[in-house]
């Protein structure tokens, strides 16, 4: 057997393996010791202040990211959209690359190419390829704790990375957070019952409408990403504010999908009117509308609930919310491909 089928093949043997115990019921255990698993890393290099961070991140690294940018003054945090590369150095600026597993090649590629730019550059994962690339190149690397799978990691994510904002930016983000897990802890059971409400929502669908405002981008993003691989159901997804006259015809011809409305306590008058008229002509069209309103101070509340809803759905389509073995042999091809 050739070297690269050797290590797709093992590939197999370790997702099989793994998705025998890691089922949905696991992950749901897993979930309810969230309130308990943030705990903020503080780096051990010097951080030199900046006015403003380009920051990386793929899937669920990406998410944390998002939710720091929303909870900081405007402009402040740069998100690079996936694969994109650093293209100049910009004054008073750091780089952020952030990989839960440590080996997600693009992330490590934004961050070589930041380095070579001249950018002060920051890395925050559980190890891998992340971590020795970091230290040969002199970058201050925070080691984080893993997860079973990189979903359930993002109390683990946002422990390493807002300490790091904090001392870049000369922010407070790390006890705003802190202070959302501490409620998170109290509403567990609550946000269960409403998880398990929003699955039957969803459920007797292949497919599920996501419309959300420019002030809610991590937590649609977070459903988007958990409803395909927990749940396996394909998402349609856009902006509220795109959605014109011609946005809306095409959902004539297909009839009673389960569209959410993902809006935000900080939404204007204009989103929230948009918001009403397009839940009004879906709702006429027989579609199920059903709205989750995101308040700032409760994010961290609200993507648990939406995580949780996917995995209960999972259980009510019967199938694994693990990652499938599709998804292994790619990533792995990605990554052997990129060793060569």
């Amino acid at each position: 057997m050739a070297h690269n089928e050797e290590i797709i093949c093992n590939v197999f043997i370790n997702h099989l393996y793994n998705s025998y115990y890691m089922d949905a019921d696991s992950m749901l255990d897993f979930y309810e010791s969230w309130p308990g698993l943030f705990s903020p890393v503080k780096p051990e290099f010097k951080v030199k202040r900046v006015r403003k961070i380009i920051a990386t991140g793929y899937g669920a690294s990406l998410i944390p990211l998002m939710m720091l940018s929303e909870l900081s003054e405007e402009g402040l945090i740069k998100i690079l959209h996936p694969g994109e590369m650093p293209r100049a150095l910009e004054p008073e600026t750091a780089f952020l690359a952030v990989s839960h597993s440590g080996d997600t090649i693009e992330t490590v590629n934004a961050l070589v190419s930041a380095k070579r730019l001249g950018y002060d550059c920051v890395s925050v994962g559980g190890g891998g390829i992340l971590e020795r690339k970091s230290k040969d190149l002199g970058i201050g690397f925070i080691k984080i704790n893993t997860a079973p799978t990189s979903r359930l990691g993002l109390p683990y994510l946002l422990s390493g990375i807002a300490p790091v904002v904090d001392e870049l930016l000369g922010a407070n983000l790390t006890s705003r957070l802190q202070k959302m897990f501490e409620d998170l802890s109290k509403t567990v059971s609550s946000l269960g019952a409403e998880a398990k409400a929003l699955a039957e929502f969803e459920n007797g669908s292949s497919y599920v409408g996501l419309y959300f405002s420019n002030s809610t981008e991590s937590a649609a993003y977070r459903l988007r990403y958990v409803i395909s691989e927990n749940a396996k159901v394909h998402s349609i997804f856009e902006n509220i504010m795109e959605v014109v006259h011609n946005g809306i015809t095409a959902w004539e011809m297909t009839y009673g999908l389960p569209i959410f409305m993902i809006r935000s306590d900080l939404d204007d008058d204009i989103t929230r009117r948009r918001f009403d008229l397009i839940s009004q002509a879906l709702g006429a069209l027989g579609h199920r509308v059903r709205s989750v309103v995101v308040k700032r101070d409760e994010l961290v509340s609200v993507i648990f609930m939406l995580d949780l809803s996917t995995v209960y759905l999972s259980i009510l389509r019967k199938v694994n919310p693990f990652s499938t073995q599709t998804q292994a042999m790619v990533r792995e091809k990605i990554k052997v491909g990129n060793d060569q």
